[in-house]
């Protein structure tokens, strides 16, 4: 088991990922503020324009998960959409302060972190051991 950490962390840090792509990458079509939140995104969160951009190349690819996305996140951003609508440049903020997006804002900061730990898992992986070179 010990031998088989970074693997475990890898297929973890890669499903959390996915599930931030498909949630961020649907907000842009959040009916009417979508398209706020993602301009405020480019010059107030690198993180959340990163996971946008690559969760709407998947979902060109994947239409379906894109729907998921989009009504996962209108679902729990829901609370603070008319907030959005009156201030828009507090979208980004007020989006984690959703009571309702507890687990968005966790899955959010959960990737970066099982990305460090896979690759300590993975510097630290068990390596073949030869004691007589091959030739």
């Amino acid at each position: 088991m010990k031998g088989k950490l970074h693997i475990i962390s890898g297929i973890a840090f890669l499903l959390v990922l996915l599930f931030n792509l498909m949630v961020w990458g649907g907000v842009k079509d959040i009916p009417v503020v979508g398209t706020k939140i993602r301009e405020l995104a480019q010059t107030q969160a690198p993180l959340v324009i990163t996971y946008m951009f690559l969760g709407e190349q998947l979902d060109h690819v994947v239409p379906a998960l894109g729907k998921f996305g989009t009504d996962y996140a209108t679902q729990s951003f829901e609370p603070v959409l008319q907030r959005i609508k009156d201030d828009p440049n507090m979208a980004v903020e007020a989006l984690f302060e959703s009571p309702a997006a507890s687990i968005v804002r966790f899955m959010f900061w959960l990737a970066p972190c099982l990305l460090g730990v896979f690759l300590i898992f993975w510097w630290r992986r068990p390596r073949k051991v030869s004691l007589m070179g091959g030739r």
